[in-house]
């Protein structure tokens, strides 16, 4: 028999690894940011980067009283106390989309005071210079703190949201008005003890808007501010603790 000739195969690619399976990480948790918190129509964070503006909104640039205040890094430093000089501040019309009137709205802030604040000092709100018509948070002699826009008795103040004088860490400070004759404080994300009853808000349209003073730019307090919020909105508790546990911004 003749030879059998065997022909040869052709050759195969080899077999292509497998894809590398790469390790899955799952997103970080979603902490929602303070702008998605309902009504929020004025935030001056008070910082070198955005300076005396509001960042959202078209609420007015704040004015520094001449010798009295200064942006230091990250917060506005309010300092030489004063009975007829204020920190910072503006004049404000309806175009600024602050809550005026019986509205519901909420005033947030972050501050640290000196151990020996001015007694019986302003330390934010806006409205009308001696009106009695402001909504402005306030320190009485002794301690007590008061929202002053139906001018409150020291009896209707409360201490439990006082400022922890001397403090070095800033502090978070929030007065909400629910639009229906009730006022409520919070510190550090904490309610206060008890509400303030009134019968209805009457912020005008038009005033002065006013950081480290009473709305009339006198007794100004000595100070650190920071991140400055105005809500048209009544915010309940967990909004004013998402804005706590947030921190400064």
């Amino acid at each position: 028999l003749g030879a059998i000739s065997l022909a040869s195969s052709p050759s195969l690619p080899p077999p292509s690894p497998p894809p590398l399976a790469l390790p899955f990480f799952p997103p970080p948790p979603s902490v929602p940011p303070p702008l998605t918190l309902s009504g929020l129509v004025a935030w001056w964070r008070l910082d070198s980067s955005a300076g005396l503006g509001s960042s959202v909104g078209s609420a007015p640039t704040l004015v520094l009283e001449a010798g009295r205040g200064a942006i230091v890094g990250d917060y506005l430093q309010c300092g030489v106390r004063s009975s007829t000089a204020g920190c910072a501040a503006a004049a404000y019309d309806a175009s600024s989309g602050l809550p005026t009137g019986d509205a519901p709205r909420t005033l947030s802030w972050w501050m640290r005071l000196p151990a020996s604040p001015t007694p019986d000092g302003g330390v934010i709100g806006y409205g009308v210079p001696g009106s009695r018509s402001p909504f402005a948070y306030s320190l009485f002699s002794g301690g007590k703190a008061t929202i002053e826009m139906w001018g409150p008795t020291l009896s209707d103040s409360d201490t439990s949201i006082t400022p922890t004088l001397g403090s070095a860490a800033f502090e978070h400070f929030a007065t909400v008005y629910d639009g229906a004759g009730s006022v409520r404080f919070y510190k550090n994300g904490v309610a206060s003890a008890n509400t303030m009853s009134v019968t209805s808000a009457a912020t005008v349209a038009s005033g002065q808007l006013a950081v480290g003073s009473e709305v009339d730019g006198n007794e100004g307090v000595e100070g650190d501010f920071s991140d400055v919020q105005i809500y048209d909105s009544a915010l309940d508790a967990g909004g004013i603790g998402l804005l706590h546990s947030l921190g400064r911004l």
